[in-house]
């Protein structure tokens, strides 16, 4: 073995002691970096954060600027659709809810 490893989001080599890829900039070190105060992230946190507010799963999993899309964006939409499209405009929310609940949890994996 030469001692290089493949990266897990492009396939492109990474030395053995890279901590990113040069090619798309992933974390190549044993998986995604930890939380220096909290350690691994919890997907079902994530995904209860979220619950509680849509985009707060999203922040804790390191993805700030989504995170804050969704939680500014996400009430927004809800009174726009709501109005506009009536028991369809809830409906398409109540999913566009869930998807976001499972966006944080799969992120925080």
């Amino acid at each position: 073995m030469d001692g290089k490893r493949v990266c897990h989001v492009c396939g492109a080599e990474a030395e053995p002691d890279a901590t990113y890829c040069r090619s798309c900039g992933a974390y190549v070190q044993g998986g995604p970096p930890r939380d220096p105060v909290f350690g691994q992230k919890s997907p079902v946190l994530a995904a209860i954060l979220s619950l509680i507010w849509p985009g707060l799963g999203q922040l804790y999993a390191g993805k700030a600027a989504r995170g804050l899309a969704m939680m500014i964006l996400t009430p927004l939409a809800w009174v726009v659709m709501v109005f506009a499209l009536g028991l369809l405009g809830a409906g398409v929310m109540l999913v566009w809810y869930v998807y976001v609940i499972y966006n944080a949890y799969t992120l925080a994996q």
